[in-house]
């Protein structure tokens, strides 16, 4: 680890300590899904190292679009309802199909 890979994480770790004290428990839910989606794009990251050494970038990150296809749909089926999924306007379609190919994608 480098010396400014720590200094940066302790910076934020006090950021949020403070954010905490300061604001009470009003954001700490977001702070909560913020320090996961940290640790779990670390995380990544890191297997992402590893896999590089023995596998191509691209069936990486075929099987990384794949493992976000299947754990948001398993996620969509158990908390939306169906018709919500289903029942979407043609401008909402537009934006997500803008974000899903363009946006991700370049």
């Amino acid at each position: 680890m480098k010396v400014y890979e720590l200094l940066l994480a302790i910076v934020v770790v006090l950021c949020l300590i403070t954010i905490l004290y300061s604001r009470g428990q009003e954001y700490i839910q977001s702070i909560d899904f913020g320090v996961l989606a940290a640790f779990l794009s670390a995380f990544l990251n890191m297997l992402n190292v590893i896999f590089l050494r023995k596998n191509s970038p691209h069936i990486i990150i075929f099987y990384e679009m794949l493992g976000s296809v299947e754990f948001i749909t398993l996620y969509l089926l158990m908390q939306v309802e169906i018709d919500a999924i289903v029942n979407i306007g043609t401008k909402d379609f537009f934006w997500v199909l803008l974000l899903g190919t363009v946006l991700t994608a370049y």
